[in-house]
């Protein structure tokens, strides 16, 4: 059976259908300015990295006691850490084609560190699909948060994530927000998120006068 990808309902359904046929040159998403994307940015994104953040799986394995414990509704303030992407589509195609963007939605999907080390060094040729890849994604689709942000009024941002705050599929990020459990998933509304630096990109920071 497939997995649906916990979102924003039919509206995401709605949006990926139709979003995906407009195509852009310019970085900036679609109908934004540079000035709404600077206070976006400067509203989500923080320089200083949260304390006590827990992997994927430890977050949803809280969440998922609480529902246990007879806790209505299941939710809680977290601080999530994780990989953006980093591994095969673990949905289908049709669910997720930008996997891990949702095109039309400032949302990501975030990978426990433990699933990502699982893909690493499994090599193949560029566009090839690994059978083997893809089925071991989705017996760990249950190891993959959906992040999503919303603005003040709480409805979804229109803009994909990673225009929108300059993000790139393999950041270690940590999220800090409001956890639910959704179709047996991680569900995070982000408050914030913290972008850890690269070990090569802090190298070169700490030598820079």
């Amino acid at each position: 059976m497939s997995r649906l990808l916990p979102l924003f309902g039919l509206l995401a359904v709605v949006l990926v259908g139709t979003s995906g046929c407009e195509k852009t040159e310019s970085s900036l998403p679609a109908g934004m300015t540079e000035k709404q994307v600077s206070d976006y940015r400067g509203t989500l994104i923080t320089t200083e990295e949260p304390a006590d953040a827990k992997a994927v799986i430890e977050v949803r394995d809280s969440l998922r006691k609480l529902g246990e414990e007879g806790v209505d509704p299941i939710k809680g303030q977290v601080t999530v850490i994780g990989v953006i992407g980093s591994m095969p589509n673990p949905y289908t195609a049709e669910a997720a084609p930008a996997f891990p963007w949702v095109e039309g939605f400032a949302a990501f999907s975030l990978v426990d560190p433990s699933t990502v080390a699982q893909f690493e060094g499994h090599q193949h040729a560029e566009g090839e699909e690994c059978m083997f890849c893809a089925g071991n994604a989705r017996k760990l689709v249950d190891t993959v948060a959906q992040v999503r942000f919303r603005d003040v009024s709480g409805e979804p941002i229109a803009a994909r994530a990673d225009k929108l705050l300059g993000l790139r599929e393999g950041d270690t990020v940590v999220v800090v927000g409001t956890g639910s459990i959704e179709l047996g998933s991680l569900v995070v509304d982000a408050q914030k998120v913290y972008v850890k630096p690269k070990v090569a990109e802090a190298h070169v920071a700490s030598i820079v006068p």
